[in-house]
């Protein structure tokens, strides 16, 4: 696991793969939230306050900023994958 940082003295964050989801811990290492990099979504998986909720989805959303993908590569990967399929 690659330690990413620490959110407060309650939370911290860690990622298995360079390219999969953002794990949101608590410090007994019990899952609270994943966080897709991808889509900037947050899956909850534990009950937290709501302050603190918004305090980590800012902390990630920080860290992690939603990047723009051009509608023209989105396209081209759409007709690679179904002349693939042909």
């Amino acid at each position: 696991m690659e330690f990413i940082g620490s959110i407060n003295t309650s939370y911290y964050c860690e990622r298995d793969k360079p390219t999969g989801p953002v794990l949101v811990l608590v410090t007994g290492a019990y899952r609270v939230a994943e966080f897709d990099v991808h889509t900037g979504n947050v899956k909850w998986h534990r009950v937290v306050a709501a302050p603190q909720r918004g305090v980590i989805e800012n902390w990630l959303n920080e860290r992690f900023p939603q990047v723009e993908v051009p509608v023209e590569a989105a396209t081209r990967k759409k007709t690679a994958r179904s002349m693939a399929a042909v």
